[in-house]
């Protein structure tokens, strides 16, 4: 058979060709009109169209794809009926064995310790639908470093070099007295179970909370991140891998007896994306600079309009200052140490961020 090389050569959806060296003035190319005198040289029939644009909408929904089985936790082999029982959830498993940390699974179905949304940890509604998952991520005084995590095989295994995003939402739970950042996913190519213990695990996870302390009881702060896989991870863990001795605390509440930290999580998400963008330029990501947290007095917010209206809540929602950002410099000094809610005036009180003030 004769071998025909073609360089510089398009056939469009309708069958017709075009020649090379094609622009704005002559966009059939160099000889394309007199293709056009023949026949198409492809007899194109409706389902090889219908084939050829599958193929187009495919590839574009790859990017979109959710790699997170069950990460709003609404699947579910029953309700639960007490703490620790995570293994009532499709998918997701507790990486301790029995006598480790003991995750828990709280549903509107659920009855007693686990019900939503008033349960043994506090009160918080899902951030959708009917159920969401618990751990400690800090307790003392303890024998050793507590740590209670959650865990899920992927879809489909991680594509080496390729870029993923992952988020969480969280929320603090009112059950204990600190407040923490540390906070994120590992991604491993193997599931890690059968933890004989409930110390912190000894790996760095890809994503961490960059949002710093997660302080906020009545909504849910998202924790998120993009990353470049290594290639061939599997599964997600998450938790607090920070040991006792690196980590941070806030206090929150010393009036609560129970010194401990403890997060609800709900919709978490994994899904591929572009490599173009990074982390920093995250368009889900608010560009607002808010340093240093904790803070002795003085804030300094960069990202806000000039002259921008700053309202300063505490944690019962009670407005305790309403003052103008100058300079990008935010005075706090007049208030009592503890957590605050900062909020721009102009924007409907969209929640700019949350900042400890601690002397």
């Amino acid at each position: 058979m004769p071998l025909l090389i073609l360089h510089g050569y398009t056939i469009s959806l309708d069958g017709y060709g075009a020649g090379p060296q094609r622009s704005l003035e002559s966009p059939l190319g160099n000889g394309g009109e007199a293709l056009h005198d023949r026949k198409p040289l492809v007899n194109w029939s409706a389902d090889a169209l219908a084939l050829v644009l599958a193929l187009l909408v495919g590839s574009t929904q790859l990017l979109s794809q959710e790699l997170v089985p069950n990460g709003e936790f609404e699947q579910y082999y029953g309700c639960p009926n007490n703490a620790a029982q995570i293994d009532s959830l499709v998918d997701w498993f507790n990486p301790a064995t029995v006598g480790g940390g003991s995750p828990d699974y709280f549903n509107v179905c659920g009855s007693g310790l686990v019900d939503v949304p008033l349960n043994f940890s506090g009160f918080q509604q899902p951030r959708g639908g009917s159920g969401y998952v618990g751990l400690i991520a800090y307790m003392t005084p303890w024998i050793h470093e507590y740590r209670e995590y959650v865990e899920v095989g992927l879809s489909a295994p991680l594509v080496k070099d390729s870029c993923y995003r992952f988020s969480m939402h969280v929320s603090l739970a009112r059950a204990g007295t600190f407040a923490t950042e540390s906070l994120g996913a590992y991604f491993s190519d193997s599931a890690i179970a059968d933890i004989p213990y409930d110390d912190a695990l000894p790996f760095t996870p890809q994503v961490v909370n960059s949002t710093g302390f997660i302080v906020d009881t009545v909504g849910w702060t998202e924790v998120s991140g993009i990353f470049v896989a290594d290639g061939g991870e599997e599964y997600v863990t998450i938790g607090n891998f920070l040991g006792d001795t690196t980590l941070s605390l806030a206090l929150v509440d010393s009036a609560l007896n129970y010194h401990l930290i403890y997060f609800y999580i709900d919709d978490v998400s994994l899904t591929p994306t572009s490599c173009s963008v990074g982390m920093a330029d995250d368009p889900d990501r608010d560009a607002t600079q808010v340093f240093p947290n904790p803070t002795s007095g003085m804030l300094q917010i960069r990202g806000l309009n000039p002259n921008t209206q700053v309202a300063v809540f505490d944690l019962s929602g009670r407005l305790v200052l309403m003052s103008e950002v100058v300079s990008d410099l935010l005075d706090l000094s007049s208030l009592a140490d503890g957590v605050y809610h900062l909020r721009r005036q102009s924007e409907q009180g969209t929640v700019l961020c949350s900042v400890v003030l601690h002397r």
